[in-house]
């Protein structure tokens, strides 16, 4: 409307709409227009009484410029002003004038003039930039035609990819990406909340005083849309900037691969070993990600906001902010990482692939599963697919996919021991599950890894012994996990090889770990001997911490995070861990009975 008002030369109008405006320039922190804006239409309205004529003057629309009889072309005047420069502006404009007074004196006084002869000529000769009309450009020629197909355009967009607007949610049209809470309600409310800084803003510049006019302005810091994205500042040569999207770089002292300490633990077990191509026995796959096979069990994460792991992994992202996308066959995805940063994204995105899945094998006489969220479904009756009478209703309550492997693998191992079972992951987790859990699998399991490795979970529990795999699970969990914490400086090697030195009551300790609810008190003392065999250095052994942390202290000058936990330390940690190797040790079951977190030392913060 206020354009309509320049257009039509509507002075109320466009008083009237410059009004409006005023709401949305304080919201939006324009300061220029927030702070003139409202002098300008006080005074303009002032003119009813101290100017009567020059009010009448604009009344009959000569506050715009009209260069032509064609209806609703009316511009402002420093817009027509912009058109006349434009004109006197030869090719190049002042490059090579500006540096030389006098060129630029001559240059500045026959510009006008030679525009002028220019336009008497073409007068005189009878050219026309365009032709006459009474019609405004945009109803004529191209200009209509164009605006039926646009609209045919956006009907058809709609039908193929779903009426944006029949969502709860507030979100992006294009990138579907969900505003958050905070910024949907600012959204909503940007009228009134611009309203109440506009009368503030008047109410003490303008007519109590109380705050100078040309004193400096707060910003309102309303967060919109356009501000929600992860921002970092960071010193360049001494000068603070903003980097966003920094994940595009590798900004790490080591790659990525070379951090992940955890991926090294399956070369410490045993070598990657090259496929059995011989035979014609059965094949079944369990993945963690995409692909085909003769018959597919493909496993996804359940999102649940609130639970463990999603408080832990908000915990180490609570300085980046992520944003809520809508997934369908129009998402645009720019990057990766940050895509998948907010819970409800991933959530969606493991719904939509388990529809595509399930859709393109719909009709094909391979077997397909798919479990994400709590659902597991298959192309087919669950029945002719699955061996578990507790999976049969097509429900389960693990969160983990890790756990969701391990239930499958040992589904089919109910099914028919002598499958070969192939398992694709690259995650760590999965490797210990399975070694650990071996005597529950088919005897010929392999877990495919990237590259092509292949490494054999029977040579693995081989290499271990029964003894040590047994203890596996309850090592790995103590040894720090995402949801437990970890000791500081020791990475797996160091564990790895204090593990491998382990007496036999300590693997007994290890082994127990999940295979009841309760942790038994003589674990505790058992775990104060490993983490004194995971510190000590040399040939002295140490039986508590408490020895241990003073000669590292007296004679080798450690302190601080170089020396191993106190036992006040080590008890929360010990229970977690026993908690995290139950959690994983009750994955042969879809719905497992799990004690809360809270008996295993932690405790809920602001209900989480």
């Amino acid at each position: 409307m206020f354009i309509a008002a320049t257009r039509k030369g509507d002075w109320k109008l466009h008083l009237a709409t410059t009004e409006d405006l005023l709401p949305y320039f304080h919201a939006h922190d324009q300061y220029n227009y927030g702070r003139w804006g409202p002098l300008y239409v006080a005074d303009m309205l002032e003119l009813q009484t101290t100017d009567p004529e020059l009010w009448t003057f604009f009344e009959e629309g000569n506050f715009i410029i009209t260069k032509h009889e064609i209806p609703f072309t009316g511009i402002d005047p420093d817009h027509a002003i912009e058109q006349e420069h434009r004109k006197i502006k030869a090719k190049g404009g002042f490059v090579g004038l500006t540096g030389n007074e006098a060129a630029l004196a001559k240059c500045a006084i026959i510009a006008p003039s030679l525009a002028r002869i220019v336009q008497e000529f073409k007068e005189y000769a009878g050219i026309q930039g365009r032709q006459p009309s009474t019609l405004h450009h945009e109803t004529v020629g191209e200009k209509s035609t164009q605006m039926i197909k646009y609209a045919a355009d956006v009907v058809d967009v709609i039908t193929m990819q779903g009426n944006p607007f029949m969502q709860s949610d507030m979100s992006n049209l294009i990138t579907y990406a969900v505003t958050p809470a905070k910024v949907a309600k600012n959204t909503e409310d940007r009228d009134n909340l611009g309203r109440e800084a506009l009368e503030k803003f008047v109410s003490s510049r303008m007519i109590e005083h109380t705050t100078g006019f040309w004193d400096s302005q707060k910003k309102n810091n309303i967060t919109f849309f356009k501000d929600v994205g992860p921002v970092t500042k960071a010193k360049i040569k001494g000068q603070l900037g903003t980097v966003k999207w920094f994940n595009d770089y590798a900004l790490w002292q080591v790659p990525n691969s070379q951090a992940d300490h955890r991926s090294s633990l399956p070369d410490n077990v045993q070598e990657p070993t090259s496929e059995d191509s011989t035979g014609s026995t059965k094949k079944i796959l369990i993945i963690d990600a995409m692909s085909t096979y003769d018959e597919v069990r493909i496993v996804f994460d359940q999102y649940l906001r609130g639970s463990l792991k999603e408080t832990t992994r908000d915990k180490r992202t609570k300085k980046s902010t992520s944003i809520h996308d809508h997934v369908n066959d129009s998402t645009e995805i720019r990057n990766v990482k940050s895509f998948l940063a907010h819970i409800k994204t991933k959530a969606e995105l493991t719904e939509y692939l388990a529809d595509k899945i399930l859709c393109h094998y719909k009709d094909s006489t391979k077997k397909v599963v798919v479990m994400h969220h709590t659902s597991i479904m298959a192309n087919c009756d669950l029945p002719d697919v699955m061996s578990m009478p507790e999976m049969l209703d097509g429900r389960h309550t693990l969160e983990e996919r890790d756990q969701l492997v391990i239930l499958n693998a040992f589904d089919v191992n109910c099914k028919d021991p002598t499958v070969k079972l192939d398992i694709f992951s690259v995650d760590t987790d999965v490797f210990i599950l399975l070694t650990g859990c071996y005597p529950l699998l088919p005897h010929r399991t392999t877990l495919m890894r990237k590259q092509g490795e292949r490494l054999s979970i029977w040579e693995s529990y081989q290499k271990l012994g029964k003894k040590r795999a047994e203890a596996l699970i309850g090592w790995y969990a103590f040894k720090g996990t995402d949801n437990t914490g970890t000791f500081a400086g020791k990475g797996v090697s160091s564990h790895f090889r204090a593990f491998l030195q382990c007496d036999d009551t300590t693997l007994d300790a290890f082994a127990v770990f999940g295979s009841t609810e309760k942790l038994p008190h003589w674990i505790l003392r058992e775990m104060e001997r490993y983490v004194c065999l995971l510190y000590s250095t040399g040939s002295t052994k140490f039986q508590s911490t408490k020895e241990l942390r003073w000669t590292l202290f007296a004679k080798n000058g450690k302190e601080g995070r170089q020396l191993p936990p106190t036992l006040g330390t080590l008890k929360p940690h010990t229970e977690r861990s026993f908690f995290m190797a139950l959690v994983w040790k009750t994955s042969c079951k879809p719905c497992p009975c799990i004690p809360a977190p809270t008996e295993y030392s932690w405790k809920l913060v602001d209900g989480q």
